[in-house]
């Protein structure tokens, strides 16, 4: 029998491979440990969609494998694991957990390239500015102006298009996307791609 979540694995990398990488590199600070990782997550995919089991949720068991993997590596390198069970955001395995990412990205993917690209180099990925002025061809200033006006163009999107809901620490908990936003179906189709 099939697994049906695994029907086009191409798309499925495509889809998820940014979330788990950003995911993954808020946990590790080594970029070819996060990328080593991330690789683990998608194996591990690989293989769970070649047995006849089910899964049911696919982005729940992304995630659930990527704290899995990360709690491994910390046991290995003799970090202390204590940190990880401490964050809620780690050890939730509602969606909700990872619902910030989703908004975010979604978001980015709304800014023109020229904004987006940079921002999800700088706030996605974890890349250092230099390394950013390199991509783009650019002075180091010239790639900081574009990543603080990507962020000031995020803001303004959040801001037109979210009705933003914090939990009682000031964190965020969710985004209901307004009428008023003229992107509003773009950001939809985007989450309900995700989901």
């Amino acid at each position: 029998m099939e697994n049906k979540q695994c029907s086009n694995m191409n798309e499925i990398v495509v889809d998820y491979y940014d979330y788990i990488h950003s995911f993954i590199n808020k946990k590790l600070k080594n970029k070819e440990d996060v990328d080593d990782l991330t690789q683990e997550v998608m194996v591990k995919l690989t293989e769970a969609c070649s047995k006849p089991s089910e899964i049911q949720n696919l982005k729940a068991w992304l995630f659930q494998v990527a704290r899995n993997v990360i709690y491994a590596y910390y046991q290995s390198h003799k970090l202390d694991t204590e940190s990880l069970m401490e964050e809620t955001s780690f050890v939730d395995h509602k969606e909700e957990s990872i619902g910030t990412a989703d908004y975010i990205i979604s978001m980015i993917n709304l800014l023109p390239q020229e904004y987006g690209e940079p921002l999800k180099w700088a706030d996605i990925e974890g890349l250092p500015q230099q390394q950013i002025a390199d991509k783009l061809g650019i002075g180091l200033s010239g790639a900081k102006m574009r990543i603080q006006r990507a962020r000031k163009k995020l803001l303004e999107l959040f801001n037109q298009c979210c009705d933003i809901e914090y939990d009682a620490k000031g964190n965020f908990v969710s985004c209901s996307v307004n009428n008023s936003c003229e992107s509003k179906d773009q950001i939809k189709l985007s989450l309900e791609n995700d989901n």
